[in-house]
């Protein structure tokens, strides 16, 4: 005569097995309500600066609009005092006065979170300084004013305090002299990893 069937023994479940999930889950509940309390006082403390900065670092593409029509299509590599810089490998860097930004689109990236703006600055360039170094490389620049639709294109030629001097390419050759704080957005066609944006 054999013995009990092992497989026909009633299952006591372990006790401690019980309490151990039951631990784990609260953990999870907790670590959930903290991750949303996180990002609910992210959100109530965002700014403007802080959610551009939260979205270079992501590195994600996006289109900036500015207060002139005008949209660049790029990644943010960098935030500075007063202006932004969009990179494009194809078209070059634009850097944008960051009072005339009107809005910045990401690209849809499937389970992104979104910017959360708590952030300070990124870098304490300012559009000037960038200026004087295009200025040092001999690049050549367009030049979008205050309420201009097109860039004036060409060579710069000098940069004083408040004024910038350039070579007008095609017909035009002549110089022009522009108030450095009229400057909305200055293009060139060098990508950002050859500027050391």
């Amino acid at each position: 005569m054999s013995g009990p069937d092992p497989d026909r023994r009633p299952r006591n479940p372990d006790p401690f097995i019980a309490l151990s999930d039951e631990a784990a889950q609260q953990r999870a509940v907790r670590a959930r309500a903290e991750e949303r309390s996180r990002r609910e006082i992210a959100a109530a403390v965002a700014t403007w600066v802080g959610t551009l900065r939260d979205l270079a670092e992501a590195g994600r593409v996006v289109t900036v609009l500015t207060g002139s029509g005008r949209a660049h299509r790029g990644v943010l590599v960098a935030v500075g005092v007063d202006h932004v810089a969009v990179g494009n490998e194809s078209e070059g860097t634009a850097l944008l006065r960051l009072d005339t930004l009107r809005a910045v689109r990401p690209e849809p990236v499937p389970d992104m979170p979104p910017a959360m703006g708590d952030r300070s600055w990124s870098q304490d360039r300012e559009l000037p300084v960038w200026i004087e170094r295009f200025l040092e490389l001999e690049l050549r620049v367009g030049l979008v004013l205050d309420g201009a639709a097109e860039a004036l294109q060409g060579q710069l030629v000098a940069l004083g305090e408040d004024v910038l001097t350039l070579r007008l390419d095609g017909r035009d050759r002549g110089l022009v002299y522009v108030n450095v704080a009229a400057v909305s957005e200055v293009l060139v066609a060098t990508p950002p990893r050859e500027l050391g944006a």
